[in-house]
């Protein structure tokens, strides 16, 4: 039996049309490293806070997008570019309000400029309405406070935490 070029041309199509529309592809999360400490988290987002990085969906920094899920996936130390909202939650576990720790995230994860994503730092009150938080949007990098669990009108929100983080 003779395979013609023709004939394997349509089958790696078919296949890739298979596993497409399978999800495989979009449910595989991108490489992260064995595990990032808490402390790294943050020192990582103060980093570009000190680099006065600017929102760009078109362009990267450090390898990485210059959005809100570009900036994330750097602080998490996942494979560049970097993954969109809606995939952080194949990566992370979704967790109480009162288990909120600094490197855990506040995640809208509606697909495209819908979504949005900060991270925690710590509680701004004892109340925790609050927090200080990192993130980059079209107004720029900001190290602010945060009404919990964001600002009003910008969709819902949920803390997260990434499964390979570590330390207190």
């Amino acid at each position: 039996m003779r395979i013609t070029r023709r004939a394997v041309a349509r089958l790696a199509v078919a296949t890739v049309a298979l596993v497409v529309s399978a999800g495989l592809v979009a449910s595989m999360a991108p490489p992260a490293s064995a595990s990032v400490s808490r402390a790294t988290v943050i020192a990582r987002a103060q980093n570009w806070v000190n680099d006065g990085v600017v929102y760009n969906q078109g362009a990267t920094h450090d390898g990485y997008r210059t959005d809100c899920s570009g900036y994330v996936s750097y602080t998490w130390g996942l494979a560049k570019p970097g993954i969109d909202t809606t995939r952080f939650p194949g990566i992370s576990t979704k967790i109480a309000k009162a288990d909120l720790k600094r490197g855990d995230i506040l995640l809208n994860k509606a697909a495209g400029n819908a979504g949005h994503v900060a991270i925690f730092e710590k509680w701004a009150n004892t109340a925790h309405s609050s927090y200080v938080g990192y993130e980059l949007s079209g107004s720029g990098i900001h190290h602010r406070t945060i009404t919990y669990p964001y600002f009003s009108g910008y969709g819902t929100f949920v803390p997260y935490r990434y499964n390979s983080i570590t330390g207190t």
